[in-house]
């Protein structure tokens, strides 16, 4: 799951950090499926949720290819040392953000599923809510 850039002004975890009403919906849908997940972050790579962390603007929208093909390398190493492969990643996170690191995990033997590839944030959002539980919604409500 991706970092977004509209994030609260107080160091925070990492799961509460990033408050962008697209993150929202992101982590309710993770958190439906009842399946570890961890955080894409431009600064620090791959970040679990209870992970503490500053507020930062940084954005791979804002590297130079360089920058983000050694972001991705970092990252790849990360996720390889965190969940091994073969491993089923679901990854939800903009074009950037996939482009130099689905290959080398597929490479690597990861079964990767990018449900929100092609489509614009609206329609991330709708796909988001329509493939959340209606039940996990209103639980998740409750606690976010």
């Amino acid at each position: 799951m991706a970092c977004v850039s509209k994030k609260r002004e107080e160091t925070s975890p990492a799961s509460e950090l990033y408050i962008s009403q697209w993150f929202k919906a992101a982590k309710k849908y993770i958190l439906s499926m009842e399946i570890d997940y961890f955080i894409l972050s431009a600064k620090h790579g791959i970040l679990h949720p209870a992970h503490l962390v500053e507020p930062y603007d940084q954005s791979l929208y804002h590297l130079s290819a360089l920058e983000r093909r050694q972001w991705s390398e970092i990252v790849v190493k990360q996720l390889i040392a965190i969940a091994p492969p073969p491993a089923e990643l679901i990854i939800l996170a903009g074009k950037r953000y996939r482009e130099g690191i689905v290959e080398p995990l597929q490479n690597a033997g990861y079964n990767t599923t990018i449900p929100l590839q092609g489509l614009g944030i609206g329609k991330q959002l709708q796909w988001l809510n329509s493939n959340t539980p209606k039940e996990k919604q209103l639980s998740l409500s409750l606690f976010s």
